[in-house]
């Protein structure tokens, strides 16, 4: 492997780490939740001009289901290749934010 590459997986391996350790402080949940609250306090016109509210929703399911169809098509077109070991690593942190996004929405509902 290119020293380009141990990089970018040693970068992406470390963004993961850090995302997992902050989600489970409760200043990141805290924080999470208060973004969520002041998202659901605004008035009804603002929310409805800014983006449709079942955009909002979709759209942690959109990104996850996307890294992921693109992860495997980059699989299947080029299989053990260094560069799709790499597309496919920088799509972990996207997935991890939405998940977690998706984790503070229900409980906010709930």
């Amino acid at each position: 492997m290119t020293p380009n590459v141990k990089t970018i997986l040693l970068v992406d391996a470390g963004l993961l780490y850090l995302f997992a350790v902050f989600t489970t402080f409760p200043f990141w949940h805290q924080f999470a939740q208060q973004s969520q609250a002041r998202l659901s306090d605004k008035p009804a016109w603002q929310k409805n001009f800014v983006a449709m509210p079942t955009a909002v929703n979709y759209a942690p399911w959109f990104l996850i289901v996307s890294v992921v169809v693109s992860a495997i098509s980059n699989v299947m077109s080029h299989p053990w290749a260094t560069e799709t070991t790499v597309s496919v690593s920088l799509g972990l942190p996207i997935i991890l934010l939405s998940v977690e996004n998706l984790f503070v929405r229900n409980q906010i509902h709930q």
